[in-house]
């Protein structure tokens, strides 16, 4: 391990601040994308071995390749749909960078990185626990807006803002916007009059190997569902079914922390968005419930080179090795005195009581560069309750409408530059950091007061700050 420190003097108090951990490295998390470059989230760590180098590029190759109807020419990228929301991982996680919210009044199929969750709330009786949601009856669990030629899609979706102000104690407005969502041309029946919507973008892969190997003790550590050290921030693990490993298990990734593992995160997507089977979603139909019938009479591209799956296991162990091992960016701007100003800021604000800065994985049981490691993701990966601006309606496992996932800070500076997109939030409805902060309510209401009253340069601080890591 490689440690060095920097002594930064900080003029404002005339002490010296010791920014070790920031820059407290292995030589595996020497990351190479620190330049402002597209493909800054997909390059590989380094050191590694050819052979892991070379089942990275691959990998990249069936993320980004677009997926085709069946029948088709080809069996090897046959059996999109028949009914999506994207044609390749790459359109939704362009450059592996986070997806955006639809422009007001915009259709939700020009954007592929925006989707629909669908889920009845109440539950119904028969409600099966290791779902996460409870399916709508005629449109599952995500409502397509795409689909191949032989039928139609699920519906046109588009997407309307209302909006209104907040402003901070010097009288700068904030303008904040709140989705609205405008269904018709439904193609396979009514929703039933439980089902509720909750619009989602795609999350950036900034890391997600990293993630992947945290072990459930060190979220764990972190969780105060009672809040007992009376702060008045309870984080706390949602409770998921692990398909891969058949037991429960703390959620670590979506917007609700709803699954444990990165396959199964990869291979939901997969079959919820491309309508692809996998070796642990097996339907080639992906997300179509057994009402769409004219959905379920076409063909599909399994093949039995493939496992009798469209995605077989060796792909999907490509795909999971490419996410697995792409290196997160460096932190920039360390050391600098605006950064240390807006850093200082964020602790102020008790942005860190979510906001985690650092976590350390366990073991991998394959990949030497993601055990035991140190990283900055700058989140707990916990729920918490975000307040009633941001609470949809329908519990997913045990997180209720209130309650999100932390979202990792990390891979701000250059989410734009990778994407040429921005957006935050789980809708995506904030167009700015300070619009996210805004929105910030519940566990965070007294941080969201606070940052209304700092002044323009120190908002200016803490937004280098955030835009730095």
């Amino acid at each position: 391990m490689a440690i060095f420190t920097l002594s930064v003097f900080h003029q404002n108090t005339g002490t010296s601040l010791l920014v070790a951990g920031f820059f407290a490295f292995s030589s595996g998390l020497t990351f190479a994308a620190s330049n402002v470059e597209k493909d800054a989230f997909q390059q590989p760590f380094p050191k590694l071995s050819t052979e892991l180098k070379f089942s990275h590029s691959l990998g990249r190759s069936i993320f980004e390749k677009f997926w085709v109807a069946s029948p088709s020419s080809t069996t090897a990228s046959d059996g999109l749909g028949p009914l999506y929301n994207a044609r390749s991982c790459h359109s939704c996680h362009l450059n592996n960078a986070k997806g955006h919210a639809p422009k007001h009044n915009q259709n939700a199929s020009e954007v592929p990185s925006f989707f629909v969750r669908l889920k009845q709330w109440p539950r119904p009786e028969n409600f099966d626990v290791k779902s996460a949601v409870s399916a709508d009856p005629n449109y599952g669990t995500q409502l397509q807006t795409l689909s191949t030629t032989e039928l139609a899609p699920e519906a046109n979706l588009r997407i309307k803002y209302q909006y209104h102000s907040l402003s901070f104690a010097d009288g700068t407005p904030i303008e904040l916007r709140k989705p609205q969502y405008q269904l018709n041309r439904l193609a396979y029946g009514t929703l039933h009059q439980n089902t509720l919507l909750s619009g989602r973008v795609s999350p950036a892969l900034t890391g997600v190997g990293l993630i992947d190997t945290l072990e459930d003790a060190t979220l764990l550590a972190n969780a105060d569902e009672n809040d007992s050290d009376q702060d008045g921030i309870s984080g706390r693990a949602n409770k998921v079914w692990d398909k891969e490993n058949q037991q429960w298990r703390v959620g670590k990734f979506g917007w609700k922390a709803t699954v444990a593992t990165l396959t199964e995160q990869n291979q939901n997507a997969f079959n919820g968005d491309l309508g692809l089977s996998t070796p642990l979603a097996t339907s080639p139909y992906g997300d179509c419930t057994k009402t769409q019938i004219s959905c379920l009479k076409l063909a599909n591209g399994n093949s039995k080179h493939l496992d009798n799956l469209e995605v077989s296991q060796q792909m999907m162990t490509l795909v999971n090795q490419f996410s697995a091992l792409s290196a997160p960016s460096k932190i920039r701007n360390l050391g600098n005195d605006q950064f240390m100003r807006g850093k200082s800021l964020f602790d102020q604000l008790t942005c860190s009581g979510c906001h985690t800065p650092k976590l350390t994985t366990g073991a991998h049981p394959k990949y030497k560069v993601l055990s035991n490691q140190t990283f900055y993701p700058f989140s707990d990966f916990l729920l918490h309750d975000m307040g009633a601006g941001l609470a949809d309606k329908g519990n997913e496992f045990n997180a209720q409408g209130s309650e999100w996932r932390t979202a990792p800070l990390w891979g701000n500076a250059l989410n734009k530059s990778t994407s040429g997109r921005q957006g935050f939030l789980h809708d995506g409805r904030a167009r700015t950091l300070i619009e996210a902060i805004a929105w910030h309510g519940g566990e965070a209401d007294t941080s969201q007061k606070r940052f209304l009253t700092l002044s323009k340069k120190q908002r200016s601080d803490l937004i280098y700050f955030l835009e730095s890591l």
